[in-house]
């Protein structure tokens, strides 16, 4: 008989897909090293969705790109653990082979680029670029592939038959959107990648890619990590949401707790600066100053320089993660004086 550490082993590596330990990228320039990802932490589990939030320049990006191995030649990638736990036998991601993690990207997961158009290539039909796929994982018959291309064409609301035909450049940016998810769900993957799947789209077109995605989540078991500077997409369809700046995680905890409880000054900076629909813009503020430069970033807190509540030691030490959650919460924190600055508001 199993023990019960044995079993709560294995009940976690069934809900957990991918678990990511101190992950790091940075670019080489000449300027230095561009230190775009420091010391990243998550899992993402199945059926969840996890939204990483935050301004342009972030990291979000170069974060989505590092968990598939899809990062240029100058970029230097180093993480203490970075495994796919989907399948029977984990996989590590930072020791397997090149051809391993080609066989293994979208199969188990798959990514939906930011800029659709730049996404495809301009000279093939959409076809063709559904048949290069397939074919890039051994997958040759020709029924067969149209057939899934079909399906998921239909699947996400496109007309299939025109769409299959027609060059990128014929189509609006909200069907190459769709498009795009379509050809990233070919392989039937476990996790989806989205970077900012409703920049550029019009209001009404993306209302129709938020109401597809949480359709295809519930329809495919699909697990997502919505990469994107819009709150209102996280709002909607995350379960866990994580706040970057400079490169790293200073919060990370359920939607409810992100938007109605946030904690770290950079979090409450960013939500008060979106629009309700209801009500005046007197409550509106922005977030002072720029982002750090992350070649040369400042000491002590990153954020420090933009934040109303900083003092002295916030210059000089760099906060590290702290859970604030009660009740099985996994709130977690990186400020030095979040209980000083909410027990201020609180009063306030």
């Amino acid at each position: 008989m199993q023990s019960a550490k044995a079993l709560d082993k294995r009940k976690s590596r069934a809900e957990t897909l991918l678990r990511v330990e101190n992950l790091n990228v940075h670019y080489r320039t000449r300027r230095g090293l561009v230190k775009s990802v420091r010391n990243v932490n998550f899992e993402l589990r199945r059926r969840e969705n996890l939204a990483v939030i935050g301004e342009s320049g972030s990291g979000k990006t170069t974060l989505g790109l590092s968990l598939v191995r899809l990062l240029p030649r100058s970029a230097e990638f180093t993480a203490n653990r970075l495994e796919y736990t989907g399948n029977e036998q984990p996989l590590d991601i930072t020791s397997c082979s090149e051809e391993t993690i080609r066989q293994w990207r979208w199969k188990e997961v798959a990514i939906v680029f930011q800029a659709a158009l730049s996404a495809f290539n301009p000279v093939l039909r959409i076809a063709d670029q559904f048949s290069d796929t397939a074919r890039a994982h051994g997958i040759r018959d020709k029924a067969v592939i149209e057939s899934r291309a079909l399906e998921l064409l239909e699947l996400v609301q496109l007309d299939p038959k025109r769409v299959l035909n027609a060059y990128p450049h014929e189509l609006s940016g909200g069907m190459r959107q769709r498009v795009l998810i379509a050809l990233a769900l070919l392989l039937e993957p476990k996790v989806l990648i989205l970077d900012e799947p409703t920049t550029a789209l019009d209001i009404l077109t993306q209302r129709i890619v938020i109401d597809l995605l949480r359709k295809l989540k519930e329809e495919l078991d699909l697990s997502m990590i919505i990469i994107s500077h819009d709150l209102s997409l996280a709002a909607e369809l995350a379960d866990r949401v994580a706040t970057m700046y400079a490169g790293q995680f200073v919060e990370f905890g359920s939607v409810n707790e992100i938007f109605y409880e946030p904690r770290h000054p950079y979090t409450q900076g960013l939500i008060s600066g979106v629009p309700k629909v209801q009500g005046n813009m007197e409550g509106l503020s922005s977030i002072p100053g720029s982002p750090p430069d992350l070649i040369d970033l400042p000491p002590g807190c990153k954020f420090h320089e933009r934040c109303q509540y900083a003092t002295a030691i916030c210059s000089q030490k760099e906060p590290t993660e702290e859970l604030i959650g009660k009740n099985g919460s996994e709130h977690i924190l990186s400020c030095l004086r979040w209980r000083e600055i909410n027990d201020a508001a609180a009063h306030h």
